[in-house]
């Protein structure tokens, strides 16, 4: 009797099994993007398909979805023999080879089958040779490859691809796609930022990259994002950069099964702290820069590199000392580089996503990072307190920032002020008292009250992360009078005020006096500007409640434009202008 086998793998199971593996979208873009710079690739083009979804729910307008997606790059490429088997699970034509940011050579065919059911490849070894292509459709052929055959690019590729060598893969019956192209844009700018960026941070060092990688996206190229801050974002050239710390070595044992014969390789981490512009206050304030605010979001301290490829950012589990949930660690990071001989200490799975110390390497860092952490912690505690007595220090009895506007309105001739029920002077305190409490220190309530009461209007700035929604601006009708703050963090602040301030300190000597002058009156216009809407706004106690909509808008500008004149005329006589 004949003996009967069973296969070891049921075809169909199988790949609807390797199919729920661990990747996402972003990493599974990641494995592509792997084999493209391994082949020695200087130009990936990746290139999607989108359609716009309706707005539904909390998805608002605008949202996309990408349908499919393509990889074109001008690497090695493959011949025939090599391309046939590219999809191959286990094929690799660089098994195990620690040398670069392959390995285990099942990555991305478990990443694309993952997240698509059909996966195309075109390639071809150098320009005289023809395009050819083989493809899995798990519809059609999940359990065989189809030889591949010459063909000719089909014409979505053309000024996409070179003349020379070069592969393309192309997704499509993509049914498990979790990501959007602005997810992939950052994930890549920040994972592959050593191979396209012209500077990086090397050994604690800034050096010149001179073979950057350019990625594209949808025509657009990728700009590389450092997460220790410490090279500059080349859209923002003119921001600050962070303080790089020395660098750190520790050498460890290259182990048996990654060729060690007594050898060792070394991990270097970079560690760097903000600039202290950025860290102004406690609860993730980041002073007033706006770039610095949305890229420090999501800042956890830990950037793992293999290769240079970053294959984890986040939180390391059981790492002491642990972070702080104060806030006091949003402003570090720290940048850990080894060599693939040293995956087992790193534990690095085959699909080169996330990272985890080996006990006796996380004993190594913890003891040689901790020193660096506690300075870095005391230096922004030491940053937060001096914000806050400097704060204190501008209370109303010394701070004159908006001094001369907010006289120039108490000395205004205005149009009489709107219907409100009579209140006595204890009354009206305690409206400013209800008011104040929402929006200072309570340290410093009483001296704000005292100055609230002698003006009928007056300006408070407000500078941190307390601050909800996109207004600039915040008015407060308390006690016949008129209460506003400024939400100085907002664009439009940042903008006139840092213009203002380099008008005044780069004026030229022969008339500096009088451009420094000007600048002032500049920034006492606005303050008039503002001042003015907040009364106009508040005379509407004087209106019908049924008027017309455009009725009222034409008396709010009507009114408006008297406060402004009398408060502009009342600043113009008082300062002999």
């Amino acid at each position: 009797m004949a003996e009967r086998k069973v296969s070891l793998v049921e075809t169909g199971q199988a790949i609807e099994s390797l199919r729920n593996s661990d990747f996402d979208t972003v990493s599974a873009v990641g494995e592509v993007l792997d084999n493209s710079i391994q082949a020695k690739a200087r130009n990936v083009s990746i290139v999607t398909k989108e359609r716009e979804l309706p707005a539904r729910g909390r998805r608002k307008k605008g949202k996309k979805e990408i349908l499919e997606i393509a990889f074109c790059d001008d690497g090695e490429g493959m011949d025939t023999e090599t391309l046939h088997h590219c999809m191959q699970l286990g094929f690799s034509s660089r098994y195990n080879d620690r040398s670069g940011i392959g390995r285990f050579g099942v990555g991305m065919t478990l990443a694309v089958i993952n997240q698509c059911k059909k996966i195309e490849v075109y390639s071809r070894a150098n320009g005289d040779s023809p395009w050819c292509y083989t493809y899995v459709d798990l519809d059609k052929n999940n359990s065989d490859i189809p030889e591949p055959q010459e063909v000719d690019l089909p014409a979505e590729y053309d000024g996409v691809v070179n003349s020379g060598s070069g592969t393309i893969v192309a997704w499509s019956k993509c049914d498990r796609l979790n990501g959007t192209s602005e997810e992939i844009y950052r994930w890549v700018a920040r994972t592959y930022r050593k191979f396209i960026g012209t500077h990086k941070v090397e050994k604690g060092k800034i050096v010149a990259n001179n073979t950057p990688v350019t990625i594209k996206l949808n025509g657009k190229d990728i700009v590389p994002f450092d997460p220790l801050f410490a090279v500059a974002h080349a859209d923002f050239p003119e921001k600050k950069v962070a303080e790089i710390f020395e660098p750190i070595t520790i050498e460890m044992d290259v182990p048996e099964d990654a060729g060690g014969k007594g050898e060792t390789s070394e991990i270097t981490i970079t560690m760097t702290l903000t600039p202290k512009e950025w860290r102004m206050k406690g609860g993730g304030e980041s002073g007033r820069d706006p770039w610095a605010k949305e890229n420090l979001t999501e800042n956890e301290g830990f950037s793992v590199l293999r290769a240079g490829r970053e294959v984890f950012y986040d939180v390391m589990p059981r790492f002491k000392p642990r972070t702080h949930a104060d806030g006091l660690d949003r402003w570090w990071s720290a940048e850990i580089c080894f060599d693939p001989v040293l995956d087992n200490y790193f534990s690095v799975k085959n699909i080169k996503r996330g990272a985890r110390f080996f006990p006796q390497l996380r004993e190594k860092i913890q003891e040689r990072m901790g020193p660096t952490i506690s300075e870095c912690r005391k230096r922004v505690k030491n940053r937060w307190d001096q914000t806050k007595t400097e704060e204190q220090a501008g209370s109303p009895s010394t701070s004159n920032e908006h001094k001369d506007a907010e006289e120039a309105v108490k000395n205004a001739k205005t149009p009489s002020s709107q219907k409100k029920e009579k209140k006595t002077p204890k009354e009206e305190k305690k409206e400013i008292k209800d008011v104040l409490k929402k929006i200072v220190d309570e340290s410093a309530l009483d001296e704000w009250l005292a100055k609230i009461e002698k003006q009928p209007c007056t300006i408070i700035d407000k500078d941190d992360s307390s601050w909800k929604g996109s207004t600039f601006v915040d008015i407060h009708p308390a006690g016949g009078r008129t209460v506003i703050e400024y939400n100085r963090s907002h664009d439009i602040f940042i903008f006139i005020y840092d213009a203002i301030k380099e008008l005044s300190e780069s004026s030229p000597d022969t008339d500096s006096g009088s451009i420094v002058k000007r600048a002032k009156d500049l920034k006492v216009a606005i303050d008039l500007l503002m001042m003015a809407y907040a009364q106009a706004e508040n005379y509407f106690g004087d209106l019908d409640e049924e008027q017309r909509i455009g009725d009222t808008l034409e008396f709010l500008r009507n009114n408006w434009g008297q406060y402004l004149r009398q408060y502009v005329k009342a600043y113009i006589k008082e300062n002999g202008i």
